[in-house]
Formats: C-alpha cells, sequence, structure tokens
C-alpha cells in the first residue's frame, strides 16, 4: 500500500515495478574517427525496432564538434548493405542549448521594443 501523500490516480502505474538497464560506459575517444564509429554502432543497437524489423529512429544531442564528427562518420557508411551497416535511425541534433536561450531572449526582448 502507497503511503497516504502519495495516493492519486494513477497511484496502480507507480507501484508497478520497472525493468532498468544500465548502459554503462563507453571509452572511446569522439575526436578519433575509429572510436567515433563504434560509439556510433553502440548507439545504434540500442534503438527499438518497429514491428516489421525496421529501425525506429531517436534523435542524438550533442556540442558542435561532436555533431559534425557523427554527421562525418554516417556520411562515410551511407553505402552499406544494411541500415545497420549504414547506420540509419540515428537522427542528429545540435544541443546548443544555451544559444537557443540566449536567441529566444534577444527575440523577446525585440519583440517588446
Amino acid at each position: 500500500m502507497a503511503p497516504s501523500f502519495c495516493l492519486y490516480m494513477f497511484n496502480c502505474q507507480c507501484l508497478t515495478s520497472v525493468f532498468q538497464v544500465p548502459l554503462g560506459l563507453i571509452f572511446k575517444n569522439e575526436n578519433v574517427n575509429e572510436d567515433m564509429l563504434e560509439i556510433l554502432q553502440q548507439f545504434h543497437g540500442y534503438l527499438p525496432q518497429t514491428h516489421n524489423g525496421g529501425i525506429d529512429g531517436q534523435l542524438f544531442s550533442g556540442d558542435q564538434l561532436t555533431i559534425e564528427r557523427a554527421v562525418n562518420m554516417i556520411s562515410s557508411v551511407a553505402n552499406g548493405y544494411t541500415p545497420k551497416d549504414r547506420l540509419e535511425g540515428i537522427n542528429l541534433q545540435l544541443g546548443d542549448w544555451h544559444a537557443a536561450v540566449k536567441l529566444l531572449s534577444v527575440s523577446k526582448t525585440i519583440l517588446k521594443n
């Protein structure tokens, strides 16, 4: 039974056990091309599969240099035979949060005036 302070309409979902899998550490250097390829291949192994055997693409974000290296590595294996060889499903996104916040604050200031 849950304590009385946490009773709410989704109580039964919260009391069920959760299956967690630790992803571990990757001891690779993203500045080295071969290591970056191994990092992306390991990430690709975590992508969910669709019901027909395809790959459900997911977003991966990083700083500008990491994204540039990842794009170059994905481009270098783009002629692979299988989706796994081509690293399909890894959708890269620039994770420069500070620049986005600054852009929004400046645009808000401009629009106020």
